[in-house]
């Protein structure tokens, strides 16, 4: 998974709120969390856990930010257009 995610150049989004997306049920006087649910993606995001109010997992909220456009100025230096392999 990890030389997937690098291959495709992914980002695994920072989670904001609770650190874990799972919790186990109450047994021996002990609490299993985890964080299995993860959010990839190629922006700039924000990813959020909710409060787990009627289930075991938390739900991931998604919060896009636009990215700003990077403007790229065209530049020609006039002298290329006098040699010959630059037509």
């Amino acid at each position: 998974m990890r030389r997937f995610v690098d291959d495709n150049g992914l980002v695994d989004v920072d989670l904001k709120g609770s650190k874990y997306t799972w919790f186990s049920n109450l047994r021996n006087n002990f609490i299993t969390r985890e964080r299995l649910d993860r959010v990839l993606i190629y922006q700039n995001v924000i990813l959020q856990a909710a409060m787990a109010i009627s289930s075991d997992h938390c739900a991931l909220i998604l919060e896009t930010q636009p990215q700003g456009r990077i403007k790229k100025e065209f530049k020609f230096e006039a002298f290329l257009a006098d040699h010959e392999e630059c037509k």
